[in-house]
């Protein structure tokens, strides 16, 4: 893990035993994060340049902070028409960005 943190231009891990417990902390790039995409493997690269913004902001919502969304709160957080919410939420599904758990009223997008 040192070594491939220090590849990516990362701080070493900190190790720290407390009583009975260790701990080690691994510290990320923080505002430096996009110095790390040219290391990242190309199959592991995803572009999201063709997503609009409300597309990318579920997503941010979904993988970030682990929220689940419904076409009826897709629709109220952006403001659109239920054809619209649905149309954005099934291109992320068919792209296999979001999941779709359950169907039509009950249908929630979730991380796959």
């Amino acid at each position: 893990m040192k070594r491939w943190m220090h590849e990516h231009g990362l701080e070493a891990p900190v190790f720290v035993q407390k009583g009975d417990f260790f701990q080690v902390t691994f510290n990320g790039p923080g505002d430096k994060i996009l110095n790390l995409v040219a290391s990242i493997p190309p199959e592991r690269v995803t572009d999201l340049s063709h997503l609009n913004e409300r597309q990318l902001k579920s997503l941010e919502m979904t993988y970030n902070e682990n929220i689940i969304i419904t076409n009826k709160e897709y629709r109220n957080l952006f403001n659109t028409t239920d054809r619209t919410a649905l149309r954005d939420l099934n291109q992320l599904v068919n792209e296999n960005l979001l999941r779709r758990e359950g169907f039509k009223k009950t249908a929630r997008y979730v991380k796959p």
